[in-house]
């Protein structure tokens, strides 16, 4: 299963609260899920040759019959490679065929 999360980078002020009414207060998370998908639902990666730190997978969702795409950009090339191995090897183990990627010039 693929989670599409958004983190926030802001800091969180918290009121200052006594021991009593802390323990109540569950802590807030800097990180919402977006959208999940399953690993099944990769039609197409494609990446950029100009933007090595972009990645943009096409998903169809066989049951709905929806196409959606999800644009994630990584901090470092290397992170993208190892986001792209750590999708190839499922998948193709599942459907028995090289996954179909793309390279671009640049982003659309």
């Amino acid at each position: 299963m693929l989670f599409l999360l958004e983190e926030n980078h802001q800091w969180q002020v918290q009121p200052s609260l006594d021991e009593d009414h802390e323990a109540e207060m569950p802590p807030r998370s800097n990180i919402q899920l977006k959208e999940k998908q399953p690993i099944s639902s990769i039609s197409n990666v494609i990446t950029y040759r100009l933007c090595p730190c972009d990645i943009k997978l096409m998903l169809y969702d066989e049951v709905l019959k929806v196409e959606s795409t999800w644009h994630i950009r990584t901090e470092c090339p290397e992170l993208l490679s190892e986001l792209v191995e750590w999708i190839r090897g499922p998948w193709e183990e599942m459907f028995s065929i090289e996954l179909r990627k793309a390279v671009y010039e640049g982003l659309e």
